[in-house]
């Protein structure tokens, strides 16, 4: 029984491998339109999902989410009023917190490149093929040798 959800995991699994490749591949190259802003998923009012610059997004501001634009401008005379924290694209891994101390608006991005689903999803199908690779050969029966039929 186990075996047998371990083939039915491991097809499902090279299933999302190769949704998840798919979508990899057409938001690298422009194949799929997708505006975070109309295409996205909301779990709750401050909490939307979506598939974007080959990333899924994670934001809080479903009009907006922060992708790296200007937030705002200021000089020595006007310091920009807000907390910010976060870091551009380091080992596929995005994140930007901005909180405005006049309003206390807070805007936060977090996106993960579609590379780390497409590890995890090639894990089972790697382990299944694996694994078959390496099954003994079971040597013929008695009953599969030509010339010895039942009668």
């Amino acid at each position: 029984m186990s075996h047998r959800v371990f083939v039915i995991a491991a097809i499902l699994s090279t299933v999302l491998l190769g949704l998840t490749t798919i979508l990899f591949i057409g938001c690298l190259c422009d194949a799929f339109d997708i505006d975070p802003r109309v295409h996205h998923l909301s779990i709750t009012d401050d909490f939307h999902v979506a598939v974007w610059r080959g990333s899924i997004a994670f934001f809080n501001k479903a009009d907006e989410p922060y992708g790296g634009s200007v937030i705002c401008l200021s000089d020595s005379t006007h310091p920009p009023r807000m907390d910010k924290a976060g870091f551009g694209f380091t080992l596929g891994i995005y994140y930007r917190y901005f909180r405005f101390w006049d309003s206390g608006e807070v805007i936060w991005t977090v996106m993960v490149s579609l590379a780390y689903p497409a590890v995890i999803f090639g894990i089972l199908p790697t382990t299944w093929l694996w694994r078959r690779w390496r099954r003994p050969r079971r040597p013929p029966t008695d009953s599969t040798v030509e010339g010895n039929h039942a009668c």
